[in-house]
């Protein structure tokens, strides 16, 4: 059976340890694995959140960063800010594309309100308490109930402003933890090289290799004086973390272990067949035909206009890299055959199950459960995806939909509210409507409002939206582009929702206030809002039911493979029990692994490292728009320290063969000590549908080599203060500022 979803038997030892996103918890449960593999930092240790170097890591929501100094310092990738930045940036610079260098510290500027960050300081598992008193209830009442428990327990436990809880659901359901962070709002730009560095190759290079990026950035969290998280405030101090990690500028070579500690997205390892055929046939598709049609839009406007590229350039970014990732995986599901090989899966398991009366007792009727749930979703997905992405790519239109629900639910007592609309939720929803003000362009939201109509008026008769068939006013599908054109000049004529002080000023008031007001996207949104509530509503039914069905879908399948995934232990010759790692969720989890290149097909072989010498090699028009002064400074071949003596020049980036997510990215990449050597940013084209399936020979995984960093920050940027704070000492910043004049 091929490496598909997770389940295939791998040996030796250590390419069945390469995979996985392990929790914390779990990693004493490989540690001879990880012994094998060379890790030397105790696993007792590497497995407490609190302690290094897990908890230095921190959590961006889209991605992960970590703790560098004493002094609140935290490096990432570059790709990670790119909002920060265009955030940061004021009426004459640029900072996403010409980079910025805080002078000192006072010179740090805020990267905004959507930059925040969490540190997990706590987790325990509350399966039995998010479970209490579900056992005979069915349908929405028992997820009415879980969700009524889930809130008590993050109420409890969310004891001042500067905590952050969440109930995280792992196996679909199976095991619940409650999951406590530190909340941190004050985060400022330290250093950010500029985009011919940090996104050098551009789109064209997103998930290639050989790679030449340099992908990296430093932030700085602040708080008050006495260390309380708080929001940013010119009082404020820099947050003093009890953990930080430390720099290797020795860096690591082939061969080496690695590991990335940070919070990947979603994975779907371990989906039934109907959800995989499902991805393939329908899911995949329309969200690939969605973004590029989007990104056609603005490419459009930013070709006419050069004036609105940095301002689309973080959502350029975002759709790019979501078109590419969906694209690619839709196109390597298919050629491995994947849908197949699953539907293959479960005919045996079906077969399993069949044929012993307890195990057809316990689980007879899950594949059916889980086969229809699927069907129900899939005959409205593309007009419930048309209406999500329509709602969140407008932003006029997010903004009024935001603000209209949130008055809606504020009728209700708190704890009655809809999940994200409740008194916890208010100023998160304000920052995001905030950051709305650096991204935000009327003509390129009304095209991409009329591109959404279109697409749902021509959706089949029975597919269509009656409430925006009704709010355009049109009967039998006549005059459509008209209607649609008539409206859109009403929206963007004049609205209140275009100012960042009436956006807060409108989150106070009631639907009767916002209703009987003058701006026109109170009635689309007014007009909306039925349809929204009946699509969640049924979305929650079959959740309802999926929360039953898929934890006994995933224990059939574990029960399937004899000891849960057997593994052999190279060390002793021995078959131990197998350990299930449950999918990504965006909770804390390590990957393990070592540096290795590939052979991507045949006749060609993937070194695991790039140089300097390729960034000159490559450089010429965008995206290769290398800046001079790092031309000039790898023409001058002076490494100094960071050298490579292997290479006999500097490495840019590495491969590795860590198995991580969407999400993983900004993780510092650690080497056998726990110390950082590299960033990861980015994966292999090969890799591209790992979220889904892992496959051990081309599955790798694309860093930032720490000497790249450290080399560039010493010999082209001349951070010898940045260096310091690192603990690096710097070797051409230090020797330039003590040469005589």
């Amino acid at each position: 059976m091929r490496p598909l979803i997770g389940l295939v038997l791998l040996t030796p030892s250590l390419a069945w340890a390469l995979e996985g996103h392990w929790r914390p918890s779990q990693l004493k449960d490989i540690a001879p694995e990880l012994a094998e593999l060379g890790l030397k930092v105790p696993v007792a240790t590497l497995s407490d959140p609190t302690k290094a170097p897990l908890g230095a890591i921190l959590d961006m929501d889209v991605c992960s960063g970590a703790f560098v100094s004493p002094d609140g310092l935290v490096m990432t990738a570059f790709h990670c800010v790119t909002d920060g930045l265009l955030f940061a940036s004021g009426d004459s610079d640029d900072l996403f594309e010409d980079g910025f260098s805080a002078s000192d510290r006072a010179a740090e500027r805020w990267v905004g309100p959507d930059q925040g960050m969490r540190l997990t300081i706590a987790a325990r598992d509350v399966t039995e308490d998010v479970l209490a008193g579900t056992k005979k209830l069915e349908g929405t009442e028992r997820l009415d109930r879980i969700d009524d428990n889930t809130s008590d327990l993050v109420r409890r436990c969310e004891t001042g402003p500067d905590v952050h809880c969440e109930v995280a659901a792992y196996g679909d359901g199976s095991s619940y933890e409650l999951i406590t962070q530190r909340d941190f709002h004050d985060v400022r730009v330290v250093y950010a090289p500029p985009r011919t560095v940090g996104y050098f190759g551009g789109d064209r290079d997103n998930w290639q290799w050989p790679r030449h990026g340099g992908d990296f950035a430093f932030l700085r969290i602040y708080a008050s004086a006495d260390g309380k998280s708080t929001a940013h405030h010119p009082a404020n101090v820099p947050y003093h973390p009890d953990v930080w990690l430390p720099i290797a500028p020795e860096g690591v070579g082939p061969g080496e272990f690695v590991m990335v500690a940070g919070y990947p997205n979603g994975t779907y390892r371990w989906r039934s067949a109907a959800e995989v055929d499902f991805a393939q046939e329908i899911g995949l598709p329309v969200r690939v035909q969605v973004r590029r049609d989007l990104l056609g839009i603005i490419d459009g406007f930013v070709a006419k206009d050069d004036g609105l590229a940095s301002t689309l350039a973080p959502r350029q970014l975002s759709l790019s890299n979501d078109l590419i990732y969906y694209s690619g995986t839709l196109d390597q599901l298919r050629r491995a055959g994947a849908a197949d090989e699953r539907w293959t899966f479960e005919r045996d398991l079906a077969r399993w199950i069949a044929a012993d009366p307890a195990r057809t007792t316990e689980w007879g009727t899950v594949l059916d459960k889980v086969h229809r749930l699927q069907a129900e979703e899939a005959a409205t997905y593309e007009r419930d995806q048309l209406v999500r992405q329509m709602v969140r790519q407008v932003d006029l239109l997010h903004a009024a939909t935001a603000i209209w629900r949130l008055a809606a639910e504020s009728e209700k007592p708190d704890r009655d509210r809809a999940v994200g609309f409740q008194n916890r939720d208010r100023p998160g929803i304000a920052d995001e409507l905030d950051q709305m003000d650096v991204r935000f362009d009327a003509r390129v939201d009304r095209a991409m409002l009329r591109y959404f109509l279109l697409r749902l008026m021509h959706l089949p008769e029975g597919d269509q939206v009656a409430e925006v068939a009704n709010w355009l006013g049109v009967e039998n599908g006549e005059n459509v582009e008209g209607a649609i054109d008539d409206k859109l000049a009403d929206l963007y004529s004049s609205t209140d929702l275009a100012d960042s002080d009436q956006r807060r000023d409108l989150m106070g008031t009631s639907t009767w206030y916002l209703e009987h007001g003058d701006d026109p996207w109170f009635d689309l949104a007014k007009a909306l809002a039925p349809f929204i509530e009946r699509m969640e509503a049924e979305q929650r039914g079959r959740e309802s039911e999926w929360r039953v069905a898929k934890p006994q879908y995933l224990a059939a399948v574990q029960a399937f493979y004899p000891e849960a995934r057997p593994r052999y232990l190279a060390a002793s010759r021995k078959v131990a029990p197998g350990v299930f790692y449950p999918d990504a969720n965006q909770t804390l989890r390590v990957s393990v692994g070592k540096v290795d290149g590939y052979f991507p097909r045949d006749g060609l072989i993937a070194a695991a490292q790039t140089t300097l010498e390729g960034i000159a090699g490559k450089a010429g028009e965008a995206p290769y728009d290398a800046p001079p002064e790092l031309l000039s400074a790898i023409a001058s071949k002076e490494y100094g320290p960071w050298v490579d003596e292997r290479l006999a020049t500097v490495p840019v980036n590495f491969l590795s063969t860590l198995d991580t997510a969407r999400g993983s990215s900004g993780s510092a990449t650690m080497n056998a000590k726990g110390q950082v050597v590299g960033i990861i940013f980015d994966g292999n084209y090969e890799s591209i549908a790992s979220d889904w399936m892992f496959d051990p020979a081309v599955t790798r995984s694309i860093h930032t080599d720490i000497r790249y960093v450290v080399w560039y920050l010493d010999r082209v940027a001349g951070q010898s203060a940045l260096l310091h704070e690192l603990g690096v000492e710097p070797h051409f910043a230090d020797a330039a500022a003590a040469a005589p004049e």
